[in-house]
């Protein structure tokens, strides 16, 4: 496969202050110190990565995927790893797009613009348009109450919130999610449950961010990197669980998930088959995601919550 010929920055726009403009600075916010993803990097990345947004936003996002014209671009005196960073989904590879576009310099800006006119483009930039999805529609209302979408209810449900969390801006960014999205951050809730719960004095970034800046990518590349180094032994015991009846569905899902969603569950053969689990969102999640693999392992299946 032939290399990427340009790349972009990705989510550039948290970034910005001007649209389409070469602005004297870019914003940084000192919630990158709890992104996952990039306490990943290593250290020559990091510093990589913040030069690079420099770069793109004197070039409208927009630059050649050649690590050496970017280090000498940036000054950088180590070798600069795009491969990383795009796996890392900090950059977003493009084939086809015109080199000469990526290496024109935006046009600077105009002495008279003030700062008061920047923070007005950045609310502009930041409300984001609107999104083609059918849940983008005004929420309904029962009972003095609005009535979120199942599948994001789960998603709040499942999420470590706290009183201070906005649902409806949390909402706000589920649903400009593609379907397969949702489903990959619904994936990772389990991971950063697990990586909140190593500090108690830890306050889970709020669920907004966890869906505008992606960082769920992180947890569920973390989950796969600990799902290939699975030791044998622990993916025998697993398989063992239920008297021996996990095995198929083990094997399906593999270790990491089964333990994410089924761990301290109980399985009766039935018929029907029926499992319990600890927790009603876990209940529900695997109801939506994976009742069509267990009909496909077990045949006629229930799921229900440990009374």
């Amino acid at each position: 496969m032939n290399s990427p010929q340009t790349f972009s920055v990705a989510n550039f726009e948290k970034f910005q202050h001007y649209r389409d403009r070469a602005p004297p600075w870019i914003k940084l916010y000192n919630e990158l110190l709890d992104d996952y993803a990039f306490g990943q990097l290593p250290d020559a990345s990091k510093v990589h990565l913040v030069l690079i947004w420099l770069l793109a936003s004197r070039s409208n996002n927009c630059l050649p995927f050649d690590p050496k014209w970017i280090a000498k671009r940036i000054g950088a005196t180590e070798k600069v790893d795009l491969t990383r960073l795009l796996s890392s989904g900090f950059i977003q590879a493009h084939d086809g797009e015109p080199l000469a576009s990526c290496l024109q310099t935006a046009r600077p800006e105009r002495e008279t613009e003030t700062e008061t006119e920047a923070e007005a483009e950045t609310e502009k930039i930041e409300s984001d348009p609107p999104v083609a999805d059918a849940d983008a529609a005004p929420l309904p209302v029962k009972s003095g109450r609005k009535n979120y979408p199942e599948d994001f209810e789960a998603f709040w449900r499942a999420y470590p919130t706290d009183p201070l969390m906005s649902k409806s801006k949390a909402l706000e960014r589920w649903r400009r999610l593609s379907a397969e999205d949702r489903a990959v951050a619904m994936r990772a809730v389990p991971g950063f449950r697990a990586h909140c719960a190593k500090d108690l004095t830890y306050r889970p970034v709020h669920a907004e961010r966890f869906l505008s800046q992606r960082r769920f990518d992180g947890f569920n590349a973390q989950e796969e990197k600990q799902r290939a180094a699975e030791p044998a032994g622990d993916t025998a015991r697993l398989a063992a669980e239920w008297g021996g009846h996990a095995a198929p569905l083990v094997e399906a899902i593999g270790p990491a998930k089964f333990q994410a969603w089924f761990s301290g569950s109980g399985f009766e053969a039935g018929p029907p088959v029926t499992i319990k689990v600890e927790k009603p969102f876990a209940a529900e999640w695997i109801t939506r995601h994976l009742m069509s693999e267990l009909r496909r392992l077990f045949g006629e299946i229930r799921v229900e919550v440990n009374g």
